[in-house]
C-alpha cells in the first residue's frame, strides 16, 4: 500500500486527511505509544491528535466537537484530557473556595462593626435578661409553694372525704338494719292486727251469745216469776 492509497483509505473511513507527520506513521503502521507494528493498524487512529495507535491504546471514545459521534481517542490524549479536566474543576473549586473565605472574612468584619455599634444593647439585653431570669425564678418559687399549699389541701380533702365516705357507708348499713328490723314490726304488726281482728270478732260473737243467754234467762226468770203469781187453774192451763 503506498502513500496515496494510504491518505486515501483514511480519508474514506474517517472523512479527514492526515498531515505530514501523521502520514509517515500510518506508512510505518506502528502504535506511537508503544511500537507496536501490525497491518490492521491503519484504521486505528485517534480522532485528537490523528496518530496511529494499537488496539490496547484505542479503547476509550470522547465526543469531540462537530461530530455527532464519540471519537476514538487513545489513552495518551484521553490522559491529558482527563488531567485538564480535573485541573480546571480544581481551579473552579479554589476560586468557589476564595469567593468563600472572602465573604466570611466580609461577614467577620460586619458581624465585629455590628457587635461594637451594638455592644451597650447587647448589654442592656444582657441586664434585661438577667431580671427577667428574676422575675421567672420568683414566679417559679410562689408556683411551687402554691402546688405545696394546694397538695397539702388536697391532702386535707382526700382525708376528709374520706371520712366522710365512712360515715356515710355506716349510715347506709344501719339504715339498711333499720328498713329490716321495720319490716319484721311491720309483720308483726300485721299479725297483731289480724289477731285483733279476730279477738274482735271472737268477742262480738261471744256477746251475742251473751245477750242470747241474757234474753233466754230473762224470759226464764220472768216465767218464773209469773208461775207463781198465777193460780192453779191458770198455771194448769199455761202447762198444758
Amino acid at each position: 500500500m503506498n502513500s496515496q492509497e494510504v491518505e486515501s483509505y483514511y480519508s474514506e473511513s474517517h472523512g479527514s486527511s492526515f498531515d505530514n507527520e501523521s502520514l509517515q506513521e500510518v506508512k510505518g503502521k506502528k502504535c506511537y505509544i508503544c511500537g507496536k507494528s501490525s497491518l490492521f493498524q491503519l484504521k486505528k487512529i485517534c480522532r485528537f491528535c490523528n496518530r496511529v495507535i494499537c488496539s490496547e491504546h484505542s479503547q476509550k471514545h470522547r465526543k469531540k466537537p462537530g461530530y455527532d459521534i464519540p471519537q476514538r481517542i487513545c489513552t495518551s490524549c484521553e490522559e491529558k484530557i482527563v488531567i485538564k479536566e480535573i485541573k480546571e474543576e480544581i481551579d473552579k473549586e479554589i476560586e468557589k473556595l476564595g469567593i468563600e473565605i472572602m465573604q466570611g472574612k466580609l461577614l467577620k468584619e460586619s458581624l465585629k462593626l455590628e457587635t461594637v455599634s451594638k455592644g451597650q444593647g447587647i448589654e442592656e439585653l444582657l441586664i434585661s435578661i438577667e431580671q427577667e431570669e428574676k422575675t421567672l425564678k420568683g414566679l417559679e418559687e410562689e408556683l411551687s409553694k402554691k402546688l405545696k399549699d394546694e397538695a397539702e389541701n388536697g391532702e386535707k380533702i382526700r382525708a376528709d372525704t374520706e371520712f366522710l365516705r365512712k360515715c356515710l357507708d355506716e349510715r347506709i348499713e344501719n339504715e339498711r338494719v333499720l328498713v329490716v328490723e321495720c319490716n319484721g314490726k311491720e309483720n308483726q304488726l300485721q299479725i297483731l292486727i289480724a289477731e285483733e281482728e279476730d279477738l274482735r270478732n271472737a268477742n262480738l260473737e261471744l256477746g251475742n251469745q251473751i245477750s242470747e243467754s241474757y234474753e233466754m234467762l230473762k224470759e226464764s226468770v220472768l216465767k218464773e216469776e209469773l208461775v207463781k203469781t198465777l193460780c192453779q187453774r191458770c198455771l194448769a192451763h199455761i202447762e198444758t
